[in-house]
C-alpha cells in the first residue's frame, strides 16, 4: 500500500504545508512525464 493510500485508509489530513509539497511534487512528476499541452 503506498503511504498516500494509508493514511487516507485512516482519515489523517496532512499538514497544510506538507500537502502543499505533496501537490506540487506530484505537479512536477505530471509535467515532466507529459509537459504542458
Amino acid at each position: 500500500m503506498t503511504e498516500m493510500a494509508r493514511l487516507q485508509a485512516r482519515g489523517v489530513r496532512l499538514p497544510r504545508t506538507e500537502r502543499r509539497a505533496q501537490l506540487l511534487a506530484a505537479a512536477q512528476r505530471v509535467f515532466a512525464a507529459n509537459g504542458y499541452h
